[in-house]
């Protein structure tokens, strides 16, 4: 999702909390963050859309958070999910 601002710096927060509302997104953030060993930073508006970053202490633990969580995320609606992106 890609939604272009200039000078909307007051309109951020409004329009993210709009964007939580989607069901994909609240799905995948929610889930994460109940999770033991994860924290959920975000989500922003940020880049090309909306981005949320996921901290695990380890590999093992973020893949079975994601094998969780994303299957049910997506039956929502569409949702890409990046693992290491180079900037987030």
């Amino acid at each position: 999702m890609v939604i272009p601002t200039f000078n909307e710096r007051e309109n951020l927060p409004v329009l993210v909390s709009q964007l939580m509302q989607l069901p994909a997104v609240r799905v995948l953030v929610d889930g994460l963050a109940e999770l033991d060993g994860i924290t959920v930073f975000g989500p922003t508006s940020a880049g090309a859309g909306l981005q949320a970053l996921a901290h695990a202490p380890d590999e093992p633990v973020l893949c079975d958070a994601l094998a969780l969580v994303a299957p049910p995320a997506r039956a929502e609606g569409r949702l890409r999910v990046a693992v290491d992106p180079p900037r987030v």
